[in-house]
């Protein structure tokens, strides 16, 4: 999943908007409950010009994140306050 994700933010830099919301997409499939991988998808899903569609799948996406930081028992898996505070502000 972390390096699907890491896939995504390479693929983003150089532009590759869809590809990057693949490998997103990926990650959250192989670990649905790792908040870092839904904010991310969240995040690529307001990138460029987001459709209706795209900003109600990120707002869903936000509030699994912060479920999922919520309730995780590792403090490394949470999200930290200011991506805590980016998804509060976004959803």
């Amino acid at each position: 999943g972390q390096t699907r994700r890491e896939l995504a933010e390479l693929l983003a830099a150089e532009g590759d908007l869809a590809g990057a919301r693949r490998a997103l997409d990926e990650a959250v499939a192989l670990y649905p409950g790792q908040p870092h991988h839904l904010l991310a998808a969240a995040r690529i899903r307001l990138a460029g010009t987001p459709t209706a569609a795209d900003r109600s799948e990120a707002l869903a996406l936000l509030r699994r994140s912060l479920e999922a930081s919520a309730t995780i028992r590792q403090q490394s898996v949470k999200l930290t306050e200011q991506e805590r505070a980016e998804a509060e502000r976004l959803a």
